[in-house]
């Protein structure tokens, strides 16, 4: 799922501060103890994405990870 089609199938615009933040300090903690372990041969690893009309785009893996981090 897109990180916008998620976003506004949420009501995250409707938390209050300190509960969002606190999400989001767990959700990272549970993301990194997925990440942290990989290899550097692991973010190599490609996915290929459909996007609408009928394209296609294959990234690796570190590059959806930068994208997200920026």
């Amino acid at each position: 799922m897109s990180p916008g089609a998620r976003l506004r199938q949420s009501d995250y615009f409707e938390w209050n501060f300190g509960p969002a933040f606190e999400a989001f300090g767990s959700q990272r903690a549970e993301l990194l103890e997925v990440v942290d372990p990989l290899s550097p041969r692991a973010w190599e690893g490609t996915a290929t994405v459909s996007v609408p009309p009928g394209k296609a785009y294959e990234y690796s893996t570190l590059y959806y990870g930068d994208w997200k981090a920026q």
